[in-house]
């Protein structure tokens, strides 16, 4: 297994490992329209594009004051089990958001993204399972200087 995946399914079943989410996934993407529900099984699928940061970088421009890279996107399943309902919140019509904070209290799983998205899961436990499932594309990451700036579009 190539370095940086997941070796095992992650899973979380107490809100003190939820930091382990809020490390693997902030600032990774999640298409909202990919989002899937089953009723019947209770389970909230989310799609996660995740820049593999430990895999291999190629140089596509290099201006002397700035450095195009691309690297692969790593496709990700978080799969959210007993779930009752859920909705969204200040959805800005972007498709794509970048994850920032996860939170559990009382039956409620909140998902705080950057760009003001918030994703509200009533569940009936905490039931978390996040796998890495595969590559799919490439993302492209700009650097000039000491900042670093990427696009949650897939090459």
């Amino acid at each position: 297994m190539p370095y940086g995946l997941l070796k095992q399914p992650l899973h979380i079943t107490k809100a003190q490992e939820l930091p382990l989410i809020n490390a693997l996934l902030h600032d990774e993407m999640a298409d909202i329209d990919e989002i899937v529900f089953g009723t019947e099984q209770q389970v909230l699928d989310i799609p996660v594009r995740r820049q593999f940061h430990d895999g291999e970088e190629i140089l596509i421009q290099d201006n002397g004051f700035s450095r195009v890279y691309e690297k692969y996107w790593l496709c990700t399943k978080v799969s959210i089990k007993h779930v009752l309902s859920w909705d969204c919140q200040n959805d800005q019509g972007i498709g794509c958001y970048s994850f920032n904070h996860w939170q559990y209290t009382k039956g409620l799983i909140r998902i705080e993204f950057n760009q003001m998205l918030v994703i509200n899961i009533q569940v009936g436990g905490l039931a978390i399972e996040v796998a890495d499932i595969g590559f799919n594309g490439r993302a492209r990451i700009e650097r000039q200087g000491g900042h670093e700036s990427s696009s949650d579009r897939v090459y």
